[in-house]
């Protein structure tokens, strides 16, 4: 069964430029197409289809992703402490 895929992008990226440098872009309405180039990695690879997360669309950083050099599912110490510590908060100590 095919469902249909969302991909969230800053606007900006998508934004029309006229001609004319000094025009002001125009942001697309639902409904708009829009092209846009996308770079990720490959999250997996299953039964002949690729899953990619991407980073950028059209040279600019997609929100959500983990910063540059950290992997899917990978932990730093800064993101375990702040983990610990809003858990913590809510358990009331």
């Amino acid at each position: 069964m095919m469902t249909n895929n969302e991909l969230c992008v800053p606007t900006s990226s998508v934004a029309a430029h006229g001609d004319d440098e000094s025009q002001e872009a125009v942001e697309p309405a639902v409904g708009d197409t829009v092209e846009v180039t996308v770079s990720g990695k490959v999250s997996r690879v299953e039964n002949g289809q690729v899953y990619l997360t991407p980073d950028t669309a059209n040279g600019e950083p997609i929100a959500g992703n983990k910063p540059e050099g950290a992997l899917a599912g990978e932990d730093t110490p800064e993101s375990i402490d702040k983990m610990m510590a809003e858990a913590s908060e809510g358990m009331g100590y």
